[in-house]
């Protein structure tokens, strides 16, 4: 969810945001519009959490069950971008585009040895060992670290899951790891490189022309 106080900072900085919830809406709208033949993503975020990734990725993906529908990217297409990206038919990608990025990170900041030297330590009464995970001024122990570790662990399989239902992509390329434009379309990643959204959009309109869409 992007707050009114996110959409102002951006709109000072030159950037559009919009939430996981306008997007969706806007899939809906497009996909019961008759005179909707064609949906093109214009993607450009470096990713964002996991709340609400997979439902906005199953909802690009039902959407390209009945329209078609298109990425571009001209900058970033990364981590829970591309989980979103990958649901939809074909993926453009500008040749400085980055793109890619298919991994989960939790961090976890341990400031205990900072309370330890600020004279503080930190009490913690919980009900249920996990309870107090990440809490500030602890450490983890292992348990809770072993149980993170399963948790990032089967999201990242959820996501390459979803990636390669769409997409032949190697394992040794969904390590984390981000590529330009070119060097994903080689990969896979990506399936097209175009200069511009523009030149995109001339090219579904001739395509779709062609084939009686419009």
């Amino acid at each position: 969810q992007v707050s009114p106080r996110q959409k102002a900072v951006a709109a000072i900085c030159g950037v559009n945001l919009c939430s996981s919830e306008e997007v969706m809406s806007a899939l809906k709208q497009a996909v019961a519009d008759p005179a909707v033949h064609t949906i093109l993503l214009n993607i450009d975020s470096p990713g964002g959490t996991v709340n609400g990734t997979p439902e906005l990725a199953q909802a690009v993906r039902a959407a390209a069950r009945e329209k078609h529908v298109y990425t571009f990217t001209a900058g970033q297409c990364c981590s829970a971008a591309y989980w979103i990206a990958s649901q939809t038919d074909v993926i453009y990608a500008a040749p400085s585009a980055v793109v890619g990025s298919i991994g989960v990170i939790l961090p976890v900041v341990d400031s205990s040895a900072l309370y330890d030297r600020c004279g503080l330590k930190m009490e913690v009464f919980a009900a249920g060992k996990y309870k107090s995970t990440g809490l500030d001024g602890t450490s983890l122990t292992d348990e809770q670290r072993e149980l993170l570790t399963q948790q990032v662990n089967a999201t990242w399989a959820r996501f390459k899951h979803a990636v390669t239902r769409r997409r032949p992509i190697d394992e040794a390329d969904m390590e984390g790891q981000s590529f330009y434009g070119v060097d994903a379309r080689d990969k896979k990643i990506v399936d097209a490189c175009a200069l511009s959204l523009s030149e995109v959009q001339d090219k579904l309109i001739t395509r779709h022309a062609e084939s009686n869409h419009f």
